[in-house]
């Protein structure tokens, strides 16, 4: 393998609202946006799917089988992926109430509990995905660069520091490629993670379940333009 170029502290704003392109154009020309996946766990109840129980990632890894938007979609009946982001920013009340979908929300409530269904988590990187993602960005390093979402605190971590085992520093985080070209984000209030750079650099995270960012797709990707500050 080469050598990898390693650069000090990359630094870039992950978007909070608005275009997403339009946000990133100075240092990222393309963005993928991957959809955190629902969770179906084995052994693990779903009682332990609670804020003072929740499994840790290593447990999440050995015993969970992740399940795509997609296919939720189409067994809840749901229009499609985008109704499924709103039933879930209704359940977590990320939307202005006018904004809401209720009827959403409780098809989607209904589906999972009746499926063994986990929704997904937003603000973090989903931990069933989170080493395979932090591998493809290092590439043929063993280290990323990390740093919060207000572009502070920028430092190199080992792959083994970020490991199953091991917490990220801070939450809602920015990762870097050692040589800054790609940044892998989430959104505080979002169920999806943002992967930046160019478009060759940005194949590999295809393999996950999401799409690539348009010129109008907003940060608030799932909702009608005219609303999408909401």
């Amino acid at each position: 393998m080469g050598k990898t170029l390693m650069v000090s502290k990359p630094s870039c704003i992950a978007p909070q609202d608005g275009y997403i392109l339009e946000q990133l154009r100075e240092q990222f020309a393309a963005a993928y946006v991957l959809l955190h996946p629902f969770l179906r766990p084995h052994a693990l109840p779903l009682s332990r799917f609670t804020p003072d129980s929740y499994p840790d990632r290593s447990e999440i890894v050995a015993d969970c089988q992740p399940v795509n938007w997609q296919s939720v979609a189409s067994a809840t009946g749901l229009p499609d992926i985008a109704a499924i982001d709103i039933a879930l920013c209704t359940q977590s009340h990320s939307l202005r109430q006018q904004l809401c979908r209720d009827d959403y929300a409780q098809q989607l409530a209904q589906y999972c509990e009746g499926h063994g269904l986990v929704p997904p988590d937003k603000g973090e990187l989903p931990e069933i995905w989170q080493d395979q993602l932090l591998l493809l960005l290092a590439g043929n390093s063993d280290s990323v660069w990390y740093g919060d979402e207000f572009g502070d605190h920028c430092q190199l971590l080992s792959l083994a520091r970020l490991g199953s085992d091991h917490q990220a520093p801070h939450s809602h985080p920015r990762f870097f490629s050692p040589d800054g070209e790609l940044m892998l984000s989430t959104h505080w209030d979002s169920y999806y993670s943002l992967v930046a750079g160019s478009p060759e650099r940005l194949r590999p995270f295809t393999c996950f379940e999401g799409f690539y960012c348009q010129p109008d797709t907003r940060v608030r990707w799932s909702l009608p333009p005219k609303s999408a500050g909401a």
